[in-house]
């Protein structure tokens, strides 16, 4: 994208903004990004297919008004979603230690409880996948294993350490579990 199109881009999400509101521009629109512009047509990408949907039916025009501003022979604007594409980004790797401590069982008994977490790989850069933002407060390394979700632990690891190339082993993976 040249700078021109990025200075375009920019101006265009201020009236955006402006014409929203704050609270629905960082709902709705702060994770849609310029793909590119082609003559006629503006291609906009959103990480997600419901950002997609609820933009398409609820905010299409608007987004042209606002694109017809900056440039008037624009006459349709297409939002897609941004695959979350794995990238060959360098790893680290990161020990954690393992720690034990005490803590009440169901019956009010000390039980011991192991907490270990192995080596998890930590991506270089922030953007190693596309798509939704990931909260960096949740990670492996601040998960807690216990006897009730050792499984969801395994399977949840082989799913995200999968690399390109291999098998999918769980595509869709479902947990469920009361609260």
């Amino acid at each position: 994208m040249t700078n021109v199109e990025q200075d375009r881009w920019s101006r265009v999400k201020g009236r955006l903004r402006s014409s929203v509101g704050e609270d629905v521009y960082s709902s709705w629109f702060a994770r849609m990004d310029l793909e590119s512009v082609q003559d006629e047509s503006v291609h906009l990408s959103v990480p997600t297919r419901f950002l997609k949907s609820w933009i398409q039916a609820h905010y299409a025009e608007r987004v042209l008004t606002c694109w017809q501003a900056e440039m008037p022979q624009v006459h349709r604007v297409d939002v897609t979603v941004r695959t979350a594409m794995r990238v060959n980004a360098p790893v680290k790797e990161v020990a954690a230690p393992v720690e034990a401590r005490r803590s009440e069982g169901r019956d009010g008994r000390p039980s011991s409880e192991l907490r270990a977490t192995a080596i998890a790989p930590v991506s270089a850069t922030h953007e190693a996948l596309g798509g939704s933002p990931l909260d960096p407060r949740l990670t492996f390394g601040s998960f807690v294993v216990g006897r009730s979700n050792t499984l969801a632990h395994a399977a949840a690891r082989q799913v995200a350490e999968g690399r390109r190339g291999d098998r999918v082993m769980f595509n869709p993976l479902y947990i469920h579990a009361g609260v």
